[in-house]
């Protein structure tokens, strides 16, 4: 979550009574999102201003036109650097990580973590370590696909940050060392398994 660095809004738990966007019909995952940050810090919906909104594009604008008083978007994307310009300057508001606030975001979001994020030129509002909500992208495909197609997929990936850097600023914070973190009930792909196996990612 980021707020205009001007307000004097330091924490989640300050979101209370602010205007926060809502609905999301078009992305329903990122209104469980926003939950899941404000429910660690002990808030809902039901203790903010809900602003309705389609998508986190429109949240965008909204966020600039000063409709909304926060931001969910993406760390590093373009659009939140078009917001920090826009308002002058951001603060992304650090997560509660104690055992209960993160039950509390387990129940909302499941899988969900916190990731400490550090100063990077490229991360707007992130001026001193931060503690953030993380979840891992999984990619997922049939499992008729050939072995060789997804082990060549699996290092793809694994070897070209840089490249995913460029196509998609997030990535910057991506770790490939995590790339064989195991998913809860979903199994992986012996080509991937294959080349996590040769890189020294998993026994």
């Amino acid at each position: 979550m980021t707020m205009a660095r001007a307000t004097a809004v330091k924490s989640i738990a300050d979101l209370k009574g602010k205007r926060v966007s809502s609905g999301f019909n078009a992305q329903k995952t990122i209104a469980r999102i926003i939950d899941t940050h404000l429910q660690t810090a002990g808030l809902s919906y039901k203790d903010v201003t809900s602003v309705p909104t389609p998508n986190v594009v429109r949240q965008a604008d909204d966020f600039k036109a000063g409709k909304v008083d926060t931001l969910f978007f993406a760390l590093g994307s373009a659009a939140v650097k078009e917001a920090s310009a826009s308002v002058g300057g951001l603060r992304v508001l650090e997560v509660n990580d104690s055992p209960q606030a993160m039950q509390r975001a387990q129940n909302i979001l499941p899988g969900s973590y916190t990731l400490t994020i550090t100063p990077h030129p490229s991360i707007e509002g992130i001026t001193q370590p931060t503690k953030v909500i993380a979840f891992d992208m999984v990619m997922v495909t049939n499992a008729k696909v050939a072995d060789d197609v997804i082990y060549k997929a699996a290092k793809a990936i694994y070897e070209n940050k840089k490249d995913l850097v460029a196509t998609f600023r997030p990535f910057v914070i991506f770790n490939p060392k995590n790339i064989a973190k195991q998913v809860k009930d979903v199994p992986m792909h012996p080509g991937a398994v294959k080349f996590y196996r040769e890189a020294g990612l998993m026994k």
